[in-house]
């Protein structure tokens, strides 16, 4: 799971440095380093050196990722449809509304993760 978890975000954000990576996973630098070597090994990411600061190492979503993590994707979007289509109205309508309280709480947990503007902290 953190192979396709890693793929996505990379997919989503672009290319991300080794320390920005082991942060959004929550591993130590070490774990993530060892995470990242086992997906360079399968060809599902790479690692790609800055030119003007050779310190700062990105990693990159591959090819051959972006095709392992659609497949995963693929797979995903079969299941569930394979299981809503086992539930009758009343459980689909009791996972829509699930689904809106899910959609709400998240909205709100990122708006308070905002941060105020600059100018607007100085008045404070």
């Amino acid at each position: 799971m953190s192979h396709v978890h890693l793929m996505s975000m990379l997919q989503r954000h672009g290319d991300m440095a080794m320390s920005r990576v082991a942060d959004l996973l929550g591993f130590s630098l070490s774990n993530a380093t060892g995470l990242i070597d086992r997906m360079v090994e399968r060809g599902l990411v790479e690692r790609v050196r800055i030119p003007g600061d050779r310190r700062v190492v990105l990693v990159r979503l591959t090819e051959r990722g972006q095709e392992v993590l659609a497949e995963a994707e693929d797979l995903s979007d079969d299941l569930l449809d394979r299981v809503l289509a086992t539930l009758d109205e009343v459980q689909i309508e009791r996972v829509a509304g699930a689904m809106n309280d899910l959609r709400a709480a998240i909205t709100a947990v990122r708006a308070a993760e905002v941060p105020e503007p600059e100018d607007s902290r100085a008045h404070h």
